[in-house]
């Protein structure tokens, strides 16, 4: 926090939450872990292994550049972080190296204006208890390096 911001206290001048930028509110764990409030109302939740999540403008902020005392650090070492979100029937959940797991006991709409692309550098795999519903309204194309096969008990091709 700015020690203007705060009254009847202010930090020791040589510590780590003096900062030179007016508007900066911040709040720090002793494990270096911090949320923060950038003067243009972005808001970062920031984790010791590098992980964050942000609101609002721009990448991840290195607040060492307003340290007013040039002292700002964060630790290292931290083991690297697991990010879930979670609520009653949805869960995601990025793990370390990007493997993600996101489930619902709900439907999922994805609505997009524009082009859209699913890329896998592996298998893709598309499953369903009930059936499957393509439908274009322009040209479709299907194209495989390796068998392409379609199992059902009946293929309508109208």
């Amino acid at each position: 926090m700015c020690s203007s911001d705060l009254q009847g206290f202010r930090h020791p001048s040589g510590g780590m939450l003096v900062f030179t930028q007016q508007n900066r509110k911040i709040y720090r764990h002793p494990s270096g872990a911090y949320i923060t409030v950038a003067p243009d109302g972005s808001i970062e939740s920031w984790h010791p292994s590098g992980a964050y999540v942000r609101v609002g403008t721009g990448e991840h902020e290195d607040l060492s550049q307003y340290a007013a005392n040039g002292n700002w650090t964060v630790p290292a070492g931290a083991p690297p972080a697991q990010i879930t979100i979670a609520t009653a029937g949805f869960t995601a959940v990025v793990q370390p190296g990007g493997d993600t797991t996101i489930t619902s006991q709900g439907n999922a709409s994805l609505s997009w204006q524009g082009d859209v692309q699913i890329e896998s550098g592996g298998n893709l795999t598309l499953k369903a208890s009930g059936g499957i519903n393509l439908q274009s309204g322009g040209d479709t194309t299907a194209n495989s390096g390796g068998t392409f096969s379609v199992t059902a008990p009946a293929i309508d091709m109208t």
